[in-house]
This record gives C-alpha cells, structure tokens and sequence, in this order.
C-alpha cells in the first residue's frame, strides 16, 4: 500500500496537515452557520449566550461580530461577553475597540485578557486611570508594564502594582517608600514581599501596615518578635497567628494578659 511506502515521520505529517484544513473548514463552516443561527436568535437568546461559559468560543466571537438592529443594544452582548471566560483572543480584540471602557475594564477585571491585548489597551487608553488600574492589579499583566505602572503618577494605580500577585519584590520594595500609606499596606500584603522589606515595615508609624506585616508569611522571625510587643493590640493578636514565630516570641504572647491573644497562641500551636 502507499502507506507502507512513507516513513512513519511522512504519514504522520500528512495526517496533521489533513487535519489542520478539515479543521479550518470545520470553523468556516461554523461560521457560517453561526452568522445565520445569530440572526435568528431574539435579542434575550443572544444576551443568554454571551453569558454563558459553555458557549463555544468561535459562537463567542459570532456574537461579537454579529450586526445589530437598532433595536438591541450590542453594548449588553459585549458587556456580557467581556465577563465570559471562554471568548477567544480574536474577540477579546474586538471587545478591546469598544467606545465604551466599561467594556474593557470588565474585561480586564476578569482578567479575561492576553498579554498582547493588555499591551493594545494601556497603548489606547494609558489616559483613562480606572482601567490603568485595573490593568495594574491584573495577574496577566507583562512584568514591563508593571514596572513601568509602579511610576505612576496616580496613587491608585501604584496601589494597584502593590496589590498584584506578580509584582516581584524588587519593585515591592521600592513601592514600600512610598508617602502614601495604604501602597505601603498593599506591599506588606503582598506574598511576594521580601523578608528584608516587611522587616522594614515593622516600623512603619500605620497600626495597618503592622498588622499586614504580622500577617504575612515571609515576615521573619525577628520582626516578628518586634510585633509581639508592639503597642497596638491587633497587631500582637496577629503575630500569634503567624505560624514563623519563634518559640520565644510564642511564650512572649502566651504570658500576655491578653485572653485573645493566649486563644490565638493555643490554637497556632495545635495546628
């Protein structure tokens, strides 16, 4: 047979090229029939299937391609589907043109965004300072742009940078400098912050960011310690929940006089 005359690496080849234009004239076919099934669909039916997860991406897309009447509102189906975790990237980059921001800010929100598109929208929009910090506290945002975020001029959007799960330490700890006390709160939340940096913001004059740093896993044992005396009640409360205090700085709290505090110590030991 002809296939006992092509190497395995040969036949195998030709099957993915079979495949791969069985497949692109699967997603013509779909749409296509897409364009027409949309068409015949009420406004509320269309709504539904924007919302829907289940919904196949490239239908996604369909209804984000679609034409509307005057009478429906396409700003509710892209509303709809800025939230929907299973659009595609090429409907996420019609989402991305929409006149309003609402749209893609939602869409940002749900971290329902790429890298490239997230690039697209701080290129358009750097001025509109909700959706920059939106952009900010999502966890798909480039590390570059990040860096660049934590120099904004707009306190929320560094805020933003302090509070993402990706921002690395280094630029945690320069965020940790900063006047405004809640970016230095968000920094000493953040599981990224380093042991030297919390260790800095032990200090800090806000009970709030004490309390941040008390809570935080990577806050060592030293510091720690500094906590456990420090005059603010709910901050020694949190020290004792910290599962990386010292066994010194657990007899410390356990001899406070404190009930809650000695509740709290008991029931880290136990754990």
């Amino acid at each position: 047979s002809i296939a006992d005359k092509i190497n395995d690496e040969e036949l195998t080849e030709r099957v993915n090229l079979v495949t791969e234009y069985e497949n692109k004239i699967r997603l013509k076919m779909w749409s296509f029939l897409n364009k027409y099934q949309i068409a015949a669909m009420s406004f509320e039916g269309k709504r539904k299937a924007a919302e829907n997860s289940q919904t196949p991406s490239e239908f996604l897309y369909s209804l984000a391609s679609a034409e509307y009447s005057d009478e429906e509102n396409q700003h509710e189906i892209f509303l709809a589907l800025a939230k929907n975790k299973n659009i595609s990237e090429k409907a996420m980059k019609i989402l991305a043109k929409s006149e309003d921001t609402t749209v893609q800010w939602l869409m940002v929100n749900n971290c329902n965004v790429t890298e490239d598109i997230i690039r697209e929208l701080v290129r358009d929009y750097a001025e509109d300072d909700i959706l920059i910090e939106a952009i900010a506290k999502c966890e798909i945002t480039p590390l570059d742009i990040l860096d660049n975020l934590s120099k904004s001029e707009d306190e929320w959007v560094r805020e933003g940078v302090a509070e993402n799960l990706n921002t690395p330490p280094e630029t945690l700890a320069e965020l940790a400098t900063e006047e405004d006390y809640s970016i230095r709160q968000a920094v000493a939340s953040n599981p990224n912050t380093s042991g030297k940096t919390l260790s800095i913001l032990a200090n800090d004059e806000h009970s709030n960011v004490r309390i941040n740093v008390a809570f935080n896993a990577n806050t060592p044992p030293e510091a720690l310690a500094k906590l456990a005396e420090d005059d603010d009640l709910e901050v020694r409360n949190t020290v004792a929940d910290n599962p990386q205090m010292s066994s010194k700085t657990i007899e410390t709290l356990a001899d406070n006089k404190d009930n809650q505090i000695g509740r709290t110590v008991k029931n880290n030991k136990e754990r």
